[in-house]
């Protein structure tokens, strides 16, 4: 859980001095053993802070969060899978992960 904590802080730090997301190395993301291997394709990138907030968040608010991110994605100008900033699949990904 310390990791998940790093890489959402990490995540807010970036966000609040408008950084780049997409790109970002900062800290790692240690799976959760009772998530697949699957879920977490990498362990630094935007998709693995995700996971972690995913991780803490109530279910209503991981939802409503994943339903934002989808309305974010679908208004921008460009592909977020040619720039690596988002894995394929990302949805299916965020729904198997398990509650904590």
């Amino acid at each position: 859980m310390d990791t998940w904590l790093d890489a959402i802080r990490n995540l807010r730090n970036y966000c609040a001095h408008n950084s780049m997301v997409s790109g970002m190395t900062s800290s790692v993301v240690i799976r959760d053993l009772n998530d697949s291997p699957d879920v977490l394709p990498k362990d630094t990138d935007l998709f693995s802070r995700l996971y972690a907030l995913k991780k803490i968040l109530p279910r209503k608010d991981s939802e409503q969060m994943k339903k934002e991110l989808k309305k974010l994605i679908q208004r921008t100008k460009f592909d977020i899978y040619q720039l690596n900033i988002l894995p394929q699949g990302w949805e299916n990904l965020i729904d198997q992960i398990e509650e904590f």
